[in-house]
């Protein structure tokens, strides 16, 4: 119907231009969040599917807030020996949660660590010898 569409035109637009969360966008105009997020889902699903989603290095889209919230573990776990279990608890994540998301979007972290504690094993084979 083009009352709807041009009911929401300019909340449209505006996500466009500026992409944040839907329910601010809804707000902002005056519009109920549920509904205007049901609307985009079906008239405008590409750009329904773009917020609060960024791109990895390696092209795949993760999650703007699970990628904020998980960038120290990440960073710690790629360049430390520690556990992921040992990090996660120190920085109130939920273990499970973070292994997940590494193993689904930062395999390349999983291989900086597991070479970090080969070349830590090796280190104390030398020394133990």
């Amino acid at each position: 119907m083009k009352t709807v569409a041009t009911k929401y035109e300019k909340a449209i637009e505006s996500l466009r231009k500026h992409p944040r969360p839907i329910a601010h966008i809804a707000k902002e105009f005056g519009l109920h969040p549920e509904t205007f997020r049901e609307y985009l889902h079906k008239h405008e699903p590409k750009l329904a599917n773009r917020q609060g989603m960024v791109q990895t290095s390696e092209e795949k889209r993760v999650s703007r807030q699970s990628k904020e919230k998980y960038a120290e573990a990440i960073r710690l776990y790629g360049t430390t020996t520690e556990t992921l279990k040992d990090i996660a608890t120190r920085l109130g994540l939920t273990y499970n949660s973070i292994g997940g998301y590494i193993r689904r979007n930062h395999p390349e972290v999983i291989n900086a660590h597991s070479t970090l504690l080969m070349e830590k094993d090796e280190k104390s084979d030398i020394t133990s010898k």
